[in-house]
């Protein structure tokens, strides 16, 4: 996957309006300029839902989010199911 400024390329001056109907037209910029257009430093990540140290326990008459690399119920610091960190990796579906 390559990860690139899409707004950048919307500045660009290659782009063309095409007709596709009598009152509809779609802008298209050329395959080759997406191609080559430079990327952007991004890493991606693993929400906690998705995290092989995420698993669910019920304490106290609740269902609680644990995290097994931090030992702790997570909800309790506030975060959510959609919260990420840097070292969780990716469950096995």
């Amino acid at each position: 996957m390559k990860l690139i400024d899409a707004d950048d390329l919307l500045k660009r001056e290659e782009i063309y309006t095409v007709d596709v109907s009598p009152s509809e037209k779609v802008e298209i910029l050329p395959i080759e300029i997406i191609a080559n257009a430079p990327t952007i430093e991004a890493e991606p990540v693993v929400r906690c839902k998705d995290c092989e140290n995420l698993e669910y326990e019920e304490r106290e008459g609740r269902i609680v989010m644990f995290c097994n690399h931090f030992g702790d119920d997570i909800s309790f610091h506030g975060m959510t199911e959609n919260d990420f960190c840097s070292r969780g990796g990716r469950r096995e579906p």
